[in-house]
């Protein structure tokens, strides 16, 4: 039974990630904390106990996203992060508000990226995974996208990989 249930959740995840990837919707944009966003994409993503997860949040940030969809794109990148760190590790989340924009960074403590992993990381279909679909990235990118967002990824010395995701700030007059 147990087995079974296994099976259905990952071909529900599976479904999910094409039906995701396949029906882009219009974003639904309003004003957004980045710190109540960035902690429902953490429990969405629920990093397993063995990774360290440590936030460096700037209080009283907001962005101008459909929060759904951004938060989906976070917590993709997150899920991401940990399954680079299966004996456990050290995730950073921080954000930082700027000129138009707030960076919310994820950094992970795993083996980094390689040049040719670089190369297809937002691709439709590319993956490195035994058993991945290569849309999760690919989705994440094109809910960023859809509401003026942006990422980007390297691979930082000493190992480890850093995203920077990229979204519009909510001016004074937008905050809820």
């Amino acid at each position: 039974l147990t087995a079974i249930l296994e099976e259905v959740w990952g071909a529900n995840r599976i479904i999910t990630e094409l039906l995701d990837y396949a029906r882009l919707k219009a974003p639904v944009i309003e004003s957004v904390s980045v710190l109540e966003l960035v902690e429902q994409a953490i429990e969405s993503a629920a990093p397993p106990e063995k990774i360290l997860v440590e936030r460096q949040l700037e209080p009283e940030l907001f962005v101008l996203v459909d929060a759904r969809q951004a938060r989906d794109a976070i917590a993709s990148v997150l899920r991401n992060a940990c399954e680079a760190m299966p004996g456990g590790g050290r995730l950073v989340v921080a954000a930082t508000g700027g000129e138009g924009e707030v960076l919310v960074a994820v950094e992970d403590s795993g083996p980094g990226l390689t040049r040719e992993a670089l190369k297809g990381l937002f691709e439709p279909l590319v993956t490195s995974k035994p058993l991945g679909l290569g849309l999760g990235l690919a989705t994440a990118r094109l809910l960023l996208e859809n509401q003026r967002g942006s990422i980007r990824a390297a691979t930082q010395r000493g190992g480890g990989a850093r995203f920077e995701i990229r979204l519009p700030l909510a001016p004074a007059t937008e905050l809820r």
